[in-house]
């Protein structure tokens, strides 16, 4: 199977995103209600404190200090969050790099061929680990955040994309039970 993919920075962001909520605890990937729940809970928890030590301290409650707080905890917040995200942006391949850009990728009983402006590659089967799936792209994982990135918009067609599916997971099983039957 053939397959030609032109990979955007999106694609990469999508890739990241993915990889970081994997990363998290395997509770809040498959009920990411409950990481939300507990961040309402745990604010929560902190007014009621922040109410009961006002409540039944001889604490003195002046609204231009609280504002001045709020602010500059605001404006800590802000600076952080744009300081981060041109770090993340920092980070983005670059264009005429080797992720991003046009991709042929051949996939066949050896591997995953694939070959780019500027490399050429050969990942054998018993590298990667499995095949993920989210709405717009397949991600073919090699490590735990190393992968070829397949976007959607690469198959013409459902089936094309059914048949790639398919065909990664049938050499998935295929290195899986030789692997068992060899001890492995």
């Amino acid at each position: 199977m053939e397959i030609r993919t032109e990979l955007y920075r999106d694609d990469f962001k999508a890739f990241v995103s993915f990889v970081q909520r994997q990363g998290r605890s395997p509770a809040s990937n498959s009920h990411p209600w409950r990481s939300r729940l507990a961040l309402v809970g745990g604010w929560i928890i902190l007014v009621v404190l922040f109410m009961v030590l006002f409540r039944y301290t001889d604490f003195r409650f002046d609204v231009r200090a609280v504002l001045s707080a709020c602010f500059i905890l605001l404006v800590f917040i802000v600076t952080f969050s744009v300081f981060f995200r041109e770090i993340q942006n920092r980070l983005l391949p670059s264009e005429n790099g080797i992720v991003l850009g046009h991709h042929d990728y051949r996939i066949d009983e050896s591997g995953i061929h694939e070959s780019t402006a500027h490399t050429e590659s050969l990942t054998h089967w018993p590298a990667v680990r499995s095949l993920k799936e989210t709405n717009a792209h397949f991600f073919i994982m090699l490590d735990t955040c190393v992968a070829h990135i397949v976007p959607k918009r690469s198959f013409p067609d459902p089936a094309e994309m059914d048949a790639f599916r398919h065909l990664v997971t049938g050499n998935l099983r295929q290195i899986s039970s030789e692997a068992e039957s060899h001890g492995g």
